[in-house]
């Protein structure tokens, strides 16, 4: 028993240390930056436009100093314009069981498009819709629903029971009006010396990093862990980073002419099977489709034929180990 609840509170340490090295709240974001700058480290971090000080705010918002002379009004759909300047911030950090002093000497990078714009409007446009019918039927919502929308409706309170209460709700307009302001502006604060627009392309990737802790997380079922000793966790998360690996090569070579999405593939590579015919051989008990037959081509596999035979599957699989 002893045993049991010593791996158990080494597993929660384990837990407890992996989540400071993954996770970061806002309110720690200065100091996450405080200290890469102290310890030389570079850094490109979303920046909350409603955040930032009125000045810099004023400078995002006004229609000068973008690339190119360009202005907001002049853009079509398919530009993205962006501009920026040095930031020069002093704080204090606790290091090592010590106050330091630094200064952070960074860039912020504002970006605007046209398109993000017309997208942000979309999704805020759905949200008041929503608000809406919540104002007209309050009935119809509890706390435990979507919070999304609920941020554009004063005076809302919850009974014990998690109902609306029936009160003076109605549409906070203000706070529609200054969200409106930021569409399609997107801002980025950096401490490295490369240019505006690689910055804003580099960070335009990161959507790859993102979409790989999904993968990690749905298709590759890394938690829930139903592990208690830190090795075999970490054999665990071993092995699905290495079947990450193994999809964004298998990836890459898929759409080096094509263009997939990861759930396409991946929901062909899981329905991509053979079952047994007793003492026959093996019927194909997948769709064929143009998916299935690049992955056919691709890595030269003979698994096109609705039917194969013992001897021909002992080949393939022999030759897969090659």
């Amino acid at each position: 028993m002893a045993e049991k609840n010593e791996n158990k509170d080494k597993t929660r340490s384990f837990y407890t240390e992996l989540a400071k090295k993954m996770t970061l709240e806002k309110k720690e974001m200065n100091m996450f930056l405080w200290f890469n700058q102290l310890k030389y480290r570079s850094f490109i971090v979303t920046q909350s436009l409603r955040k930032i000080k009125q000045h810099l705010r004023t400078w995002t918002l006004s229609d000068e100093g973008w690339n190119d002379n360009k202005t907001i009004s002049s853009l079509t759909n398919n530009e993205i314009i962006y501009k920026s300047r040095p930031i020069l911030e002093e704080g204090e950090i606790d290091f090592e069981g010590k106050k330091i002093k630094t200064t952070i000497n960074q860039r912020l990078i504002v970006s605007y498009s046209p398109l993000y714009a017309a997208y942000q409007i979309s999704i805020r446009e759905k949200q008041i819709e929503r608000a809406m019918k919540l104002i007209k039927n309050p009935s119809l919502f509890n706390k435990s629903s979507s919070t999304d929308f609920k941020r554009f409706i004063k005076n809302i309170h919850f009974n014990k029971d998690g109902e609306v209460i029936k009160n003076n709700i109605y549409l906070d307009e203000d706070l529609i009006s200054q969200e409106s302001q930021y569409d399609g502006f997107y801002a980025l604060v950096t401490n490295l010396d490369n240019s505006d627009e690689e910055i804003v392309r580099i960070n335009h990737n990161r959507w790859k990093i993102e979409e790989s802790f999904k993968i990690m997380k749905n298709e590759l079922k890394t938690r829930p862990i139903y592990l208690q000793k830190e090795n075999r966790i970490k054999a665990h998360f071993l092995t699905c980073y290495l079947a990450l690996l193994i999809f964004r090569i298998l990836e890459q070579k898929i759409n080096m002419d094509n263009h997939y999405s990861s759930h396409e593939i991946i929901d062909t590579l899981k329905h991509f099977d053979l079952f047994k015919l007793k003492d026959i051989g093996y019927a194909s008990n997948y769709k064929a489709s143009n998916l299935s037959n690049l992955l056919v081509l691709l890595f030269e596999l003979p698994l096109n034929k609705e039917a194969y035979g013992i001897a021909n599957i002992k080949k393939i699989i022999s030759n897969s180990k090659k």
